[in-house]
């Protein structure tokens, strides 16, 4: 479980839906999708959902699984969302850092964990964009790698 973060309230989901209000903190339809669909595989036990709340609301979430890409085990980033009003936001209660870097964070920090135990030695992500494939490569340290069926994912070495 994340730790408290002073004006946010850390919400860990495992086997069960997420609440009803996390899909109208967006107008974007292929996120309010996405959440729907997280969702739904978290209901199955397929994903984990850690999420940040602020005033009771959603402000970020970051859903996580076990996956294969090629014969590569890993942990993946299976969704990352920050609320609209949050994004670029730099918060002292998250060490002055932007929620979507805490999440990823949390990420890298599980990640090791399990890797402690299991085999799995890479968190992997596919980017939504070039944008964002250039802010997980600068930011973290993320490396390009296009899988048997040309997806473009992202790896980290944990």
């Amino acid at each position: 479980m994340p730790r408290w973060c002073g004006i946010f309230k850390p919400r860990k989901f495992v086997g069960s839906k997420l609440p009803i209000s996390y899909f109208s903190r967006t107008t974007s339809e292929q996120e309010r999708q996405f959440i729907k669909q997280l969702s739904s595989s978290c209901e199955k036990s397929s994903i984990v959902v850690y999420a940040l709340e602020k005033d009771n609301l959603l402000a970020g979430l970051i859903g996580l699984s076990a996956s294969r890409v090629d014969s590569i085990s890993t942990v993946q980033i299976d969704y990352l969302f920050v609320a609209s009003e949050y994004r670029r936001v730099t918060f002292e209660e998250l060490s002055n850092t932007k929620i979507s870097s805490y999440l990823i964070d949390l990420a890298i920090v599980l990640s090791k964990r399990i890797s402690n135990e299991i085999g799995i030695r890479w968190l992997a992500l596919v980017p939504d964009n070039e944008k964002l494939e250039i802010f997980y490569t600068n930011e973290f340290g993320f490396k390009p790698h296009n899988d048997r069926d040309k997806q473009r994912y992202l790896f980290l070495k944990i």
